[in-house]
């Protein structure tokens, strides 16, 4: 959402992203009573999940709001439509399938009827922390979902009544192909909020889950934001604090507080809801919170209090570098500067590690992660850097592991632009945005005009 108010989100990124959701994400998908493994299956149709975590869910969601939003004129009407419906699937499911209301929080994962926990692949591939059921309520989950809501019900309600009627009929749709073939109580409770969909379900979920963030979360002696819920059964050990809670809050605190949306009391008229005093409350933390982010944590350069952990996590880093630099924070520019000195070379560009121990990379499996380099892309554009020769080495890097294909790479980073209308399977259609270079490399298209258009590019990598 910052980089949209910051600069453009960029058409060739937009149809990057399109193809790894379609090619890597969607596809991996599942039908009806089929159970997917945890590790290979990255979608549930029928519920619009994604795994049974509330991380990658929330983010899925706020990307496809993204493509919605920002997919005019580059991806077809019918791509986007369906990416504004896999939103409110998934902001549905993932409230259904893990919001407890006894606490007024999200538990962290729950076991579904969705994926099969005893794939006996995933015990080879990854600790039970990443796949099995965890009850406790996570400070970065809840305002990682509270974020989702706070994007998606503002344009919700700022959508025309056709593409509303669209929207409805097309959940309507959704419920009546797959409530008719499945046998499933357990997905009948997903189904049914798809069944008569209206803004308001979103609105009542967005409120049960606002009014009691910060006093779940918000640790006023230290005036930080805590890892967990407290509890009585949570070990003395496990009470430290991470930099990343508190700059992920500061992030929903800032898109609630300062929105047009949510500053109109006439968007809560049926509700009893009292956003005005709340949202004081909010400035008021936030401010306290953004002191207490750099006094704790980035002024001695460590990202947990009350534990000693030397290393540093560049996605954490990132998180709060950004943080700061939506509420223009001179500091911002020189921690930017920093982190660009400490990481910024040549044998680093690409295999940016997940944290650091000092001034040595952390030892173990390896130094290159897509979720690092992914989040510190997301720095240089935040801070609207000019990219250099990163954006052909990630894309490059992600070719590399699968995650993108060579071709749409070489594509996707050269300098002339040209539009074309391509077909895809299953009927979709959407432009790419195709660029010319000197290199030698041959590659065909055929569009669909009246005649038949043979176009060769030739490139040499």
């Amino acid at each position: 959402g910052e980089m949209e108010k910051r600069g453009k989100v960029e058409e060739e990124d937009l149809v990057l992203a399109h193809e790894i959701i379609k090619k890597k994400i969607i596809a991996t998908g599942k039908g009806n009573g089929e159970k997917g493994s945890p590790i290979t299956c990255f979608y549930h149709e029928a519920s619009g999940l994604h795994n049974e975590g509330n991380w990658n869910n929330a983010l899925l969601g706020i990307s496809y709001i993204s493509l919605f939003k920002n997919g005019s004129g580059v991806l077809s009407e019918q791509d986007r439509m369906f990416y504004l419906s896999a939103a409110v699937k998934v902001t549905l499911s993932l409230y259904t399938l893990n919001f407890d209301p006894s606490v007024s929080s999200f538990r962290q994962r729950s076991t579904s009827e969705f994926w099969d926990q005893d794939d006996p692949k995933i015990k080879e591939s990854c600790t039970p922390a990443y796949y099995s059921s965890n009850s406790s309520h996570s400070c970065l989950s809840h305002a990682i979902i509270l974020i989702l809501h706070s994007q998606l019900l503002p344009l919700l309600q700022s959508l025309d009544s056709s593409t509303l009627s669209s929207l409805q009929s097309s959940l309507h749709l959704h419920f009546q192909s797959h409530h008719s073939s499945s046998n499933s109580s357990f997905l009948s409770l997903f189904l049914s909020n798809f069944q008569s969909f209206q803004v308001s379900q979103i609105l009542t979920q967005l409120i049960s889950i606002l009014t009691p963030f910060l006093s779940l979360f918000w640790d006023s002696s230290l005036h930080i934001f805590k890892r967990k819920v407290s509890s009585p059964l949570l070990p003395s050990s496990s009470l430290y604090y991470r930099s990343i809670d508190t700059a992920l809050s500061i992030l929903a605190l800032h898109q609630i507080s300062s929105s047009k949306f949510f500053k109109n009391p006439q968007n809560f008229s049926n509700k009893n809801f009292d956003f005005e005093n709340l949202a004081l409350e909010f400035e008021r933390v936030k401010i306290e919170a953004r002191s207490c982010l750099l006094s704790y944590y980035w002024n001695n350069k460590v990202q947990y209090y009350n534990k000693i952990e030397p290393r540093r996590w560049v996605w954490q880093e990132v998180w709060s570098l950004i943080a700061l630099e939506i509420q223009q924070d001179p500091t911002a520019e020189e921690r930017w500067k920093e982190m660009k000195k400490e990481w910024e070379n040549k044998e680093r560009w690409i295999g940016l590690a997940r944290g650091w121990k000092g001034e040595k990379e952390e030892e173990g499996k390896g130094s290159m992660y897509v979720n690092s380099n992914g989040m510190w892309y997301i720095a240089v554009k935040v801070r609207k850097e000019v990219e250099g020769e990163f954006r052909k080495v990630f894309l490059e890097y992600l070719a590399k592991q699968g995650v993108v294909e060579t071709q749409g790479v070489e594509n996707n980073h050269h300098g002339h632009k040209h539009g074309h209308n391509h077909e895809h399977k299953g009927g979709e259609s959407h432009v790419h945005k195709h660029e010319h270079h000197e290199h030698k490399h041959e590659h065909k298209h055929e569009h669909k005009h009246e005649h038949k258009h043979e176009h060769k590019h030739e490139h040499k990598h």
